[in-house]
């Protein structure tokens, strides 16, 4: 792989921001979310080609993630053809990602466990809120306590 494409390749993909990761509150590329998977590329036929590893088989963004790759890789001057496939290995796990990633997500985790405290001693109906917890999203692998997810919804 030239590595002058390939690095430019590398950072249109990591300008593709997965939106779990935004829902999470934590947004973050392609790259660093760990899920390219391979680049290929051929300056003399001015093609790449990209395979992404998606987090979960349940993923909702397959066609929205063809669409951005496509055309963010497509504005890197010299490029006429980009094709993207997706794995089929459905391994990515939280270590899949970046260490400054994993390290934003920590520090994002430790927030809301702060906050959630900080309401449970607010909770008029005694008990602990931090026990009681819903997923975000289903491609979420972290949870927010109920009432504050209630809150968001009663908004």
């Amino acid at each position: 792989m030239n590595e002058t494409l390939g690095d430019a390749v590398i950072d249109a993909l990591d300008r593709v921001i997965d939106p779990c990761s935004l829902g999470r509150g934590v947004p973050a590329g392609l790259e660093a979310m760990g899920m390219v998977k391979r680049v290929e590329t051929d300056e003399a036929k001015r093609l790449v080609s990209v395979t992404l590893q998606l987090t979960s088989p349940a993923c909702h963004f397959q066609s929205w993630f063809f669409e951005r790759v496509r055309e963010e890789v497509l504005s890197i001057p010299g490029v006429e053809e980009c094709s993207v496939s997706f794995s089929k290995d459905f391994d990515w796990s939280d270590d899949s990602m970046s260490p400054a990633l994993k390290e934003r997500l920590s520090q994002r985790r430790r927030h809301q466990l702060e906050l959630t405290t900080m309401q449970s001693q607010d909770n008029p109906l005694g008990g602990s809120v931090a026990r009681r917890c819903a997923p975000i999203s289903p491609c979420e692998h972290e949870t927010i306590p109920l009432a504050a997810s209630a809150a968001k919804v009663d908004s």
